[in-house]
């Protein structure tokens, strides 16, 4: 097989070549909307295949699609696998795959979502709670959320330059790219992306 071949162009032909896979297993298929539309006004969904085969307390889980425009590769890689299965035997393990996790960033060509969050900045275990924020952000917080729109003389790099002097590039870089709870106009906030995933 030409390694280029399992390569979907957009992610509309990316979910559908992942649905006709599984469904050519005889997997489950599930849709699960996020309320966002493609750049065509095309539904935008999580995807999910899972087989009937194997002990469930042993699933095999492969996901696609965290960082929007890196599905183009986890979509190829679902795809070629379900394909080779299809064409050979399917593995007797339970299999669970998701298909793209941010279909936002997918079909808009992003990483981030449709409310430019990261979405690998804050997933949590089952059963942990969608709450608290790390103390550096707290203290970050006016900097990087400012409550109104920046002066045309705003000393952003000043302001910049003396937080790093202050608590230094690492502790403001873990505030910036952390994920948080607890500042809904803040950085990388829980979406539903989070909450479609975990009732998966």
């Amino acid at each position: 097989m030409d390694p280029c071949a399992v390569f979907s162009p957009d992610y509309i032909s990316a979910r559908q070549r992942f649905r006709d896979a599984a469904a050519a297993l005889g997997w489950t298929l599930e849709a699960h909307p996020i309320g966002a539309a493609g750049p065509d006004g095309e539904e935008l969904t999580i995807d999910v295949g899972y087989s009937s085969a194997g002990d469930p307390q042993k699933t095999l889980v492969v996901s696609s699609g965290m960082h929007g425009i890196e599905g183009f590769f986890g979509s190829a890689v679902q795809a070629a696998l379900l394909e080779h299965w299809a064409a050979t035997t399917p593995p007797s393990t339970r299999c669970v795959f998701l298909h793209a996790l941010n279909p936002f960033g997918f079909s808009w060509l992003r990483r981030c979502d449709e409310n430019n969050v990261d979405l690998n900045r804050n997933f949590l275990l089952p059963g942990e709670p969608f709450e608290g924020t790390a103390p550096a952000y707290a203290r970050f917080d006016p900097f990087l959320n400012p409550r109104c729109p920046p002066s045309p003389w705003e000393p952003f790099t000043l302001k910049a330059m003396l937080l790093i002097a202050l608590y230094g590039m690492p502790m403001l870089r873990q505030a910036v790219a952390a994920g948080q709870y607890g500042y809904p106009l803040g950085l990388f906030l829980e979406e539903r992306s989070h909450r479609v995933c975990r009732n998966c």
